[in-house]
C-alpha cells in the first residue's frame, strides 16, 4: 500500500495524481505567489520528482 503526503487544501493534489497517474512525463508551471508547502497543489508533484 502506498501512502501519499499531500499538501493542498481540498485535496487537489490528491485528485490530480489519480487522474495523471498513467501519463509517463508531465510538464507543470508554479504560477502562484503562496507559501510553498502550506495549501500547494504542486508541492506534492515537486517532491515525487515530476
Amino acid at each position: 500500500m502506498e501512502y501519499l503526503l499531500i499538501f493542498s487544501q481540498d485535496d487537489e493534489d490528491l485528485i490530480l495524481y489519480h487522474v495523471l497517474k498513467n501519463i509517463e512525463k508531465i510538464c507543470w508551471i508554479d504560477a502562484g505567489a503562496n507559501h510553498p508547502v502550506h495549501a500547494s497543489v504542486t508541492k506534492f508533484f515537486s517532491l515525487r520528482g515530476g
